[in-house]
């Protein structure tokens, strides 16, 4: 810079200062900066308090996913314990079933062994009441 431009720069920068002293003794100016710093002071404030309130809904929100987290861990060993419970319960059921069909086939086989016991049973009596009456036929 030449040495015009700084005695430029040097007037204009003591006229600035010159204007805001004068301002600064100003007392609607000095009314209005108290305002606007009490403007940014509650502005300030309010961040603070909204910083805080979303810290702490972080915190909470934090402590209910741990929370459903367990739950859900939870859960899924009670689903775990269930379907072991399931098969053990399926795996009687198949065994019932089974034992049931083969006492069935053994009932089924009984039965029939019974029933020719009774046909033969039957036939004899028929049998016998037969010769009964030829013999009442024959004593009269």
């Amino acid at each position: 810079m030449t040495g015009i431009q700084l005695d430029s720069l040097r007037h204009t920068i003591i006229r600035i200062r010159s204007k805001f002293l004068h301002l600064s003794r100003d007392s609607n100016v000095t009314s209005e900066i108290g305002k606007i710093r009490n403007t940014f002071e509650r502005i300030r404030t309010q961040l603070r308090v909204k910083d805080d309130a979303m810290r702490m809904l972080h915190a909470n929100l934090e402590q209910r996913l741990r929370r459903a987290e367990q739950e859900c861990a939870t859960l899924e060993q009670e689903k775990q314990c269930m379907e072991e419970h399931c098969a053990r319960t399926e795996s009687r059921m198949v065994e019932k079933r089974r034992q049931w069909s083969e006492d069935q086939g053994t009932m089924n086989g009984e039965m029939k062994i019974l029933k020719m016991k009774c046909d033969e049973e039957t036939k004899k009596v028929e049998e016998l009441r037969v010769e009964n009456l030829k013999l009442v036929r024959l004593h009269k």
